[in-house]
């Protein structure tokens, strides 16, 4: 028996349904419960749902500690935010962590993203996003 970590994964939140139209043709549904990654063309989009959970539009793929979700709130979650916003925006992946792979360069930047960038957001915004153009524009600033 494997002990490897098992990567998380997400619904498909385009679901293709065979019953639709009578022609047969297949009816594509955006599922409710899982939001499309919108994360190139929007940036970061955060809100928080009916039970003040953070909820973002895109996935999380990088966990350095086990049992942190990503998230705005606590110091470790912040982390995790930071390291995930930045992978994606990093392509060259080279350091394997608890789940997934990014690099050394996004474990570098993520306290100085966090302080720049995450810790002074309005604790009480119930919603909050930083666009791409200006997460592209702080990352060609730190290079």
């Amino acid at each position: 028996m494997s002990t490897t970590a098992r990567r998380v994964r997400y619904p498909d939140p385009l679901a293709i349904s065979p019953a639709g139209s009578r022609s047969g043709r297949a009816v594509v549904r955006l599922n409710a419960r899982a939001s499309a990654d919108t994360f190139f063309s929007e940036g970061v989009v955060a809100q928080l749902d009916q039970w003040g959970i953070e909820r973002f539009n895109f996935p999380q793929e990088i966990w350095i500690y086990p049992n942190v979700a990503m998230g705005s709130v606590g110091a470790a979650p912040s982390e995790v935010l930071a390291v995930n916003i930045l992978t994606r925006l990093i392509h060259a992946r080279d350091l394997p962590v608890l789940i997934g792979v990014t690099t050394r360069r996004a474990l570098q930047l993520a306290p100085r993203f966090v302080e720049e960038c995450l810790a002074s957001r309005d604790r009480q915004c119930r919603r909050y996003a930083i666009p791409i153009s200006a997460l592209r524009a702080w990352l060609a600033m730190h290079r």
